[in-house]
């Protein structure tokens, strides 16, 4: 019974992998995560950085 699951939830994954249309986000530039950014805080005063 694990074997068939297995293979059930693994053929599902590889399925998945090329299931690619032309329509791609590429980020075109990316600040740092270890320094700067922005901090915002909202009127109860919550951060999201």
């Amino acid at each position: 019974m694990r074997k068939v699951v297995f293979y059930m939830m693994a053929a599902a994954l590889l399925s998945g992998c090329n299931a690619r249309n032309g329509n791609i986000m590429q980020i075109e530039e990316q600040g740092s995560f270890a320094v700067g950014g922005t901090v915002l805080t909202d009127s109860l005063g919550r951060t999201y950085h």
